[in-house]
């Protein structure tokens, strides 16, 4: 191990641990994160519950409210569809014909007509003659009042119930009030007066009252009531008759001190909530710092200007809290009055509360990193600090004696350490020097054995080429011998002169196909892909053509391969002239080329039905100028073919084995190698 390598060893092994710790710190942190987000959610999903509670309280209050007031004004429409008895025309006489005040009627005193409680009814001068001749309006106020009873009882909260009639002279309140507190209350002494006061467009608005024939149940805007000074808000419901005709308005008179529980919510956060009509008009607030507070009719702006901005422009939703600047909002109409509800909650204090629930996994999560942090300085105090300082001294063991400093417990370990590093090293020289004169050697022994392979391929081409000429020499003197002294010569001489000339012709072929192999061996390689297949039937179609044989012929197709062209040339043309050469005579010839895949390696091979041959070393069909046949039996060629085909497939970086029985058949096995090294000359 070089020294930049151990001194970058020793730095990561200083580091691991902080990193390690660096890795898990984030892992709780982001688990921690998760908590807390976690936490906040089931906090807002608690707090928007509560809420929700506090919304169904006040939608039950109101719905309670409507369905009182459409009671009411269903059943005045029912009294006033009866029709009248001699009792009701008979009271109706005598209510006009006593106690008059100044512009109209009006009982007084709290009367009772038998076991029926009655409120005050009044009426001007107008409307006798309109209830002399329909008295409805004033049977169904007659009928009311025993229901006005049962609902002021049922609803402690209602202040009063009346009617006034849409021809402005008519009208009843309930319970009794006499007529002179009335018209002092409305600063009138004329009941004409009163009534022009009551139908003015001030009050109608203010009361709720709308001639809208669609609209049958109208809330008002809150005002202060002059006899309680409790905030109240009136409830009106037209009575109609049939679905044009507008008979008059029947009315609650409710006051809002029972919102005071209605605010409250079950929650430990400091909660506002601010209850708001259609009209931005406070209807009445609840407030954490001040208590309870109900406002008369006056806008919300002026009370609360930030409240008002955030009901113009923000998107409230009942089921999520929306944030604006520093504080959370909840807001929903309260169907099916024109209320609607704001909670507001200081963000300070809702995180706050989130806090309060997630301490107790902050502060596991805080003692589990000082954990970690203390077990870690401890473990690169006691562990990987010394297994650094250990790692070091070893290293400087190697090469030098004990440090000065070096703890006493350590120095026996150290000076043995030292002692080894020393043997090892003189073995590694000694070492380091054998394989050095090794290498010198096989250096040597390749340059030498290049040189020789170098002077022998010179030499086999000086012989094959000087041979050449003595050769045709020789056949060209046995050819004139032939053709101007034959008569002269014997059976016996002529029989000589044949094997002469038969002799220098197949020298002549053993020079050319030296001189072939030593073209071979000097040639380089030339890489490229080669259809095997095609090429071997090519030749076969060469062959058979100058050959009249029977054969059955199979080629694999698509068969490729990387190698030298020429060469692949010479070895598929030297393995079917064989296959071919040496066929059985008493067989047609049958013969196969194709590849298998032995090992992950991709082998060709050529097998016949020849006649075969049988031998001890499996290196013998390739040696040069070896017949396995004997002399006669099959044509002889030069004696190189498979030396050359042995020779082309070690130059591409293959081999090549043949498998052979005889009277049974030859398997010629061949595979290359992949481009590479290309000096090797191959075998001769």
């Amino acid at each position: 191990m070089t020294e930049s390598v151990f001194q970058s060893s020793l730095r990561w092994l200083a580091r691991a641990p902080w990193l390690f710790l660096v890795a898990v710190s984030a892992v709780m942190i982001t688990f921690a994160a998760m908590s807390y987000v976690d936490r906040r959610a089931v906090t807002e999903a608690r707090v928007l519950a509560d809420i929700s509670r506090t919304e169904e309280r006040l939608t039950s209050w109101i719905r309670n409210v409507q369905s009182a007031m459409e009671g009411f004004r269903r059943l005045a429409e029912q009294f006033q569809r009866m029709p009248a008895s001699d009792d009701d025309r008979k009271t109706l006489e005598n209510f006009f014909r006593n106690q008059p005040y100044k512009g109209g009627f009006a009982y007084d005193r709290p009367a009772h007509d038998g076991p029926i409680p009655l409120g005050n009814i009044l009426a001007l001068r107008s409307a006798g003659e309109r209830l002399a001749r329909q008295p409805a309006e004033w049977v169904m106020l007659r009928r009311l009042f025993p229901f006005m009873g049962e609902l002021l009882e049922r609803n402690p909260h209602i202040l009063w119930l009346h009617y006034v009639s849409s021809s402005r002279d008519l009208g009843a309140i309930y319970p009794w009030v006499s007529a002179d507190t009335l018209m002092t209350g409305f600063g009138v002494t004329d009941m004409g007066d009163m009534y022009r006061k009551i139908f003015s467009a001030q009050r109608r608005n203010k009361r709720g009252i709308s001639f809208d024939l669609r609209k049958s149940v109208n809330w008002s805007e809150p005002y202060v009531d002059a006899a309680t000074g409790n905030t109240t808000v009136t409830v009106s419901g037209q009575v109609q008759e049939g679905r044009r005709q507008l008979r008059g308005f029947v009315g609650m008179d409710i006051q809002l001190a029972e919102l005071d529980e209605l605010l409250k919510v079950d929650t430990s956060l400091p909660i506002d909530i601010y209850l708001v009509d259609e009209h931005e008009i406070l209807v009445a607030e609840a407030n954490h710092d001040k208590g309870h507070l109900h406002a008369g009719a006056e806008p919300l702006v002026s009370h609360h200007p930030d409240v008002a901005h955030w009901l113009a422009t923000s998107l409230l939703q009942g089921d999520r809290l929306t944030a604006e600047g520093q504080h959370l909002l909840a807001g929903k109409h309260l169907s099916p009055s024109p209320w609607r509800v704001l909670f507001v909650i200081p963000k300070s204090t809702f995180a706050q509360s989130v806090w309060l629930a997630w301490q107790d996994e902050a502060i596991a999560f805080a003692l589990a990193l000082l954990a970690m942090l203390l077990a870690f300085m401890a473990v690169d105090r006691w562990l990987t600090g010394p297994a650094i300082r250990l790692a070091r001294y070893t290293q400087e063991a190697r090469n030098s004696p004990p440090p000065q400093g070096l703890p006493r417990i350590w120095r026996p370990w150290f000076i043995q350490v030292y002692r080894k590093s020393a043997a090892m090293r003189r073995h590694h020289q000694r070492l380091s020097d054998e394989l050095r004169q090794v290498r010198r050697r096989c250096e040597q022994l390749d340059t030498a054995l290049e040189s020789q392979r170098t002077e022998l391929q010179s030499f086999l081409y000086s012989i094959s080429h000087d041979l050449r000429a003595p050769l045709r020499g020789i056949s060209g003197f046995g050819r004139v011998i032939q053709d101007e002294f034959s008569d002269r010569l014997g059976t016996s001489g002529k029989d000589a002169l044949e094997r002469l000339q038969a002799c220098s012709q197949r020298a002549m072929q053993i020079v050319e196909g030296l001189l072939s192999l030593s073209r071979m061996t000097r040639r380089p390689l030339i890489w490229e892909d080669i259809d095997l297949s095609g090429l071997a039937q090519d030749l076969l179609d060469e062959l058979l053509r100058e050959v009249d044989v029977s054969a059955e012929i199979l080629v694999t197709p698509g068969m490729t391969v990387l190698a030298d062209k020429k060469l692949m040339r010479v070895i598929m043309s030297e393995l079917l002239d064989n296959a071919v050469r040496f066929r059985s005579p008493d067989r047609p010839l049958h013969l196969r080329i194709g590849s298998k895949r032995v090992a992950g390696q991709l082998r060709f091979y050529v097998q016949d039905n020849s006649i075969g041959a049988s031998y001890a070393d499996e290196h013998l069909p390739f040696r040069p100028f070896t017949c396995l046949h004997p002399s006669g039996r099959v044509p002889v060629g030069e004696g190189l073919g498979l030396a050359r085909v042995r020779h082309a497939v070690r130059r591409m970086r293959g081999d090549v084995v043949m498998e052979s029985h005889e009277g049974e058949g030859t398997v010629v096995w061949f595979w290359v190698g992949s481009p590479g090294d290309e000096s090797g000359q191959g075998e001769i």
